[in-house]
């Protein structure tokens, strides 16, 4: 519970990996939450979220959180970030990743408004929303990965 509290929109099995807790035994423990109306998990893209219950985030903000738990979004939002009006080529020399591949991220950051552009010559200079940099930087507070 103390888990979900501090990281909002954490997954059973990032619960289990970070803490040491075999799977099984959280998913025990969670349902018990659950059933008890103390945790609620929700269904947001591929991933099912907990939250402490009754749930305080609207669905910009548990989109957001959605995202940060994949290890790949989580390092380009967090680009953005550090590094606003980057570009395409620069994210993708930085991951090493196909200007491709970087570009079907950044489509499905821009469908859910969390990255906007801006044209700068050829170029394509990519920001963060500020609501959604608000919500990474609070959610990564006190962590010390980044």
């Amino acid at each position: 519970m103390k888990y979900v509290m501090d990281y909002p929109g954490s997954t059973i099995t990032q619960i289990s990996k970070e803490t040491n807790i075999k799977r099984d035994t959280v998913k025990y423990y969670i349902y018990q939450f659950i059933s008890r109306n103390e945790i609620i998990l929700e269904k947001i893209g591929r991933y099912s979220l907990l939250f402490k219950a009754p749930v305080q985030y609207d669905i910009f903000e548990k989109k957001v959180i959605s995202y940060l738990h994949d290890d790949k979004n989580s390092k380009i939002l967090w680009e953005m970030i550090e590094s606003p009006g980057v570009t395409n080529v620069e994210l993708s020399e930085k991951f090493g990743l196909n200007k491709s591949t970087i570009h079907w991220y950044i489509k499905r950051f821009q469908k859910d408004m969390i990255v906007t552009y801006k044209m700068q010559g050829n170029f394509k200079k990519y920001y963060m929303d500020e609501k959604a940099e608000k919500i990474i930087r609070d959610y990564y507070k006190g962590k010390d990965n980044r």
